[in-house]
């Protein structure tokens, strides 16, 4: 096993990490919150009921905790950009790195086109005047001028922000988290004021016996997922203060607690401004909760600008981490590595930023039909990360590499185990998911990540043969 030391030079490669505590926190925290809750709490509710959508929720953040300590243990030992790829080649080498990485680049492309949608959709919801008219349907949706506008519009934004580099990005992350916390805090208190006991019946949703149960557990499978963005840590370590490294442990913890914290409320508040019944029929149960609750379009708009902030705070730090992990495969040699890492004079990204740049449009020009496969293609990869960092984890341990972390898991090797277990508990629930949402035997979505599969494998063999040939020469 390789225990080579860590490196102490950042991804601008002039020495200077400028990321501290907050930063890290903000970027976990702000991937973490995004905007699902809008249209998703009315289907928390209806399957496990306010208490039993709470419980679930809870037992999910513990589940996450669980997870995110073996990610902590290794992000503070190898603190360099490329998060889990880094790790894949540390301990288990060149080819488990180029499959873990490429895995990434799918994650991250598809999370960013994701956002370009959302946030159009959002701001839609918001101005309806401002989607125009319409250019094209896909799958039978309406694609409109305003919304393929908006999505250039903010993708140019997030994209200039990232390529004037880590630090520009971490303030933007700054200024939206802030925003978010302070705009929460103000709907959530007005949402407590107004809320009814009366509307929190039936505690555990309206099916009964085992029906009541099955439903209970497919919510509680799909949990921690909602929790998943505290592993955009690992690739802002790399820019992050070397003081820093021993803290992650704490960063992540306070990450998933603020993260369990919100969604608690969510349920609560949603739940007791009006009854379940009524979430049914709800496009955007959140943000029609207060409506009905209030009939002022004012708190309404409060709950639109909190998704909207909540989706522009995942945005910029999917759009981060996919620069890095690209940088990552390149400087560890995984694919061709002199045009992504070729710098302007100003020594700023190019390559990357317009890599993902692009995957923002190709979201934007398709729109809402490719919200739901986009979802399923990233719940099963983030969930085999999970299980690939808590595996990755146990075999340093056990490997030649007897350097100790900064940070180490509490509970040693049977915490590990735990999230072993609790991963693969995960990868199955994200496959069942995966078909029963489909109905079909073999979900496209598999289609997808089989060609990316493939694609990955050719890239792999070419940048194979390239390395025989350099170490020929």
């Amino acid at each position: 096993m390789n225990s080579e030391p860590t490196g102490n030079v950042n991804s601008d490669g002039v020495g200077a990490r400028l990321l501290g505590a907050w930063q890290l926190y903000a970027f976990a925290f702000g991937a973490t919150i995004g905007g699902s809750w809008i249209v998703l709490v009315g289907t928390w509710l209806l399957l496990a009921g306010p208490a039993g959508a709470a419980v679930a929720f809870a037992i999910g953040g513990i589940e996450a905790l669980v997870v995110g300590f073996s990610y902590a243990e290794l992000a503070s030992r190898y603190p360099v950009i490329g998060g889990e790829l880094v790790f894949a080649k540390r301990i288990f080498g060149t080819a488990t790195a180029h499959a873990v990485g490429w895995g990434l680049v799918l994650l991250y492309l598809a999370l960013v086109g994701f956002e370009a949608v959302s946030v159009s959709w959002i701001i839609g919801a918001m101005f309806s005047g401002l989607l125009g008219p319409t250019l094209y349907s896909v799958g039978g949706a309406d694609i409109h001028l305003g919304a393929v506008l908006l999505g250039l519009g903010f993708s140019i934004a997030i994209a200039l922000t990232n390529y004037r580099g880590a630090q520009s990005a971490g303030r933007l992350q700054d200024f939206l988290t802030i925003g978010k916390i302070v705009i929460a805090a103000v709907f959530i208190g007005f949402g407590l004021k107004a809320s009814h006991l009366e509307n929190f019946a039936p505690l555990f949703g309206a099916k009964e016996g085992a029906q009541s149960l099955a439903a209970f557990f497919v919510l509680l499978g799909s949990t921690p997922l909602y929790f998943a963005g505290f592993g955009m840590i690992t690739q802002a370590i790399g820019e992050a203060k070397p003081q820093e490294y021993a803290r992650l442990g704490r960063i992540l913890i306070a990450v998933i607690l603020s993260a369990m914290l919100f969604y608690l409320l969510i349920i609560v508040v949603v739940a007791g401004l009006v009854p379940s019944a009524r979430l049914a029929s709800y496009d955007l149960p959140a943000v029609q909760a207060f409506d009905a609750a209030f009939g002022m379009r004012a708190i309404t708009n409060v709950v639109l600008i909190m998704a909207l902030l909540g989706l522009m705070t995942v945005w910029n730090a999917t759009f981060f981490a996919g620069i890095r992990v690209l940088e990552g495969m390149a400087s560890e040699g995984l694919i061709d590595g002199k045009w992504i890492l070729r710098r302007d004079p100003q020594q700023s990204r190019v390559a990357p930023v317009l890599l993902m740049f692009l995957a923002c449009m190709v979201g934007a020009l398709i729109g809402r039909p490719l919200l739901l496969p986009i979802v399923s293609v990233a719940g099963l990869v983030v969930t085999l990360l999970f299980l690939f960092v808590c595996i990755a984890c146990l075999v340093r341990r056990r490997s030649q590499d007897l350097v100790r972390a900064p940070y180490e898991v509490p509970g040693g090797t049977a915490t590990i185990y735990g999230g072993i277990v609790l991963s693969l508990l995960l990868v199955c629930t994200s496959l069942f998911g995966m078909f029963s949402n489909t109905g079909e035997s073999f979900p496209s979505e598999l289609y997808v990540i089989l060609g990316w599969s493939v694609l990955g494998y050719v890239v792999w063999r070419r940048g194979a043969a390239r390395r025989a040939r350099a170490v020929a020469g």
